[in-house]
């Protein structure tokens, strides 16, 4: 086993955000774990408390001290860390990846209530319109011929026009996806390498 240098201990320090160049920094940190082959080592042998105790002494150890214990103290130290943060790394972009999504669809939310809310606006501005021409309309003095010109005084044709075009495409209602689609681009930059760095199985029913 080769030597940490006094940057190699840096997988202990935790990513201080979930944005998407937080998840891409932690799970660079994950795969630069990956030179090592974990199975061949047969921790299976040691219990678990005396592993969490030898990453604690790794933890709480310069690159220095570490150095200067002799082999059989500093290599089960050393692969008692290197165990401790594949397992921590992974926890921790499972956690930064569920807090992205999570605010993602937080700002999805917030989005579609705002445009629930335009919508809201110009259906009022729509349906006083509609009002207008309904009277018009009704008005036994307003004579078929002269229909269209006294409508076109109150709503210009370019502007009923924009109001059909603006019904017509709120035929199909948004939703949340509509609007979390919108941050496919942003996901995208980190998406593949999450679901390339993870080893994901599938759950064992229990008999």
């Amino acid at each position: 086993m080769s030597q940490p240098s006094s940057d190699s201990l840096s997988e202990r320090r935790a990513a201080r955000g979930y944005n998407a160049e937080d998840i891409l920094e932690a799970i660079a940190k994950l795969n630069s774990l990956s030179a090592w082959d974990f199975d061949a080592w047969q921790v299976e042998r040691l219990p678990p408390a005396r592993l969490e105790h030898l990453a604690q002494v790794a933890h709480h150890s310069s690159a220095q001290a570490l150095a200067s214990k002799v082999a059989d103290q500093r290599y089960p130290i050393l692969m008692a860390f290197l165990l401790e943060s594949r397992q921590r790394l992974t926890d921790e972009i499972l956690d930064l990846y569920d807090n992205r999504m999570a605010e993602s669809q937080r700002d999805a939310k917030n989005e579609l209530k705002a445009h629930r809310l335009r919508l809201s606006e110009s259906w009022e501005g729509q349906a006083w319109y509609l009002g207008q021409m309904g009277r018009m309309v009704l008005d036994e003095t307003i004579p078929d011929a002269g229909l269209r010109s006294h409508i076109f005084e109150v709503l210009p044709r370019n502007q009923l026009e924009a109001m059909m075009q603006a019904l017509e495409a709120q035929r199909e209602p948004l939703d949340v996806l509509h609007f979390l689609g919108n941050r496919y681009r942003y996901l995208r930059r980190f998406f593949p390498q999450l679901l390339a760095s993870l080893d994901f199985r599938p759950q064992q029913e229990v008999d």
